[in-house]
């Protein structure tokens, strides 16, 4: 018995279905219905039901392209990329050693404004 290998595991297929369950928009539904519609799905008069695990790899990838894109947050729209800035004005944390408990930044902070 020979079985088809696939490219995409159950745990990605899985990570899919949760970006799926996310969507709320009725125009990011209607895509996904438009990705799928091609496959092996059921209908009812409670909805439409597929199974991931039987979807083929060429499907998996329209949608994982799509979820891609929709869940994306991390380029902004100008591209480019978001930079982490703290709210801290004091850089007490970028001393090198061991971690400072608060008692200890406070003498700090105290010996700088003296400073």
């Amino acid at each position: 018995m020979d079985k088809k290998l696939r490219k995409y595991n159950s745990e990605f297929r899985n990570n899919l279905k949760q970006k799926i369950n996310k969507l709320t928009e009725k125009v990011d539904l209607l895509a996904i219905y438009d990705i799928i519609q091609k496959s092996n799905i059921t209908t009812n008069r409670n909805g439409i039901y597929f199974d991931l695990n039987k979807l083929d790899d060429t499907t998996i990838e329209n949608l994982a392209i799509f979820l891609q894109e929709k869940f994306d947050t991390t380029i902004l729209p100008n591209n480019e990329r978001m930079v982490y800035q703290s709210y801290s004005k004091d850089n007490l944390e970028s001393l090198d050693g061991p971690k400072l408990s608060n008692q200890e930044r406070n003498i700090l902070k105290k010996i700088r404004q003296h400073n």
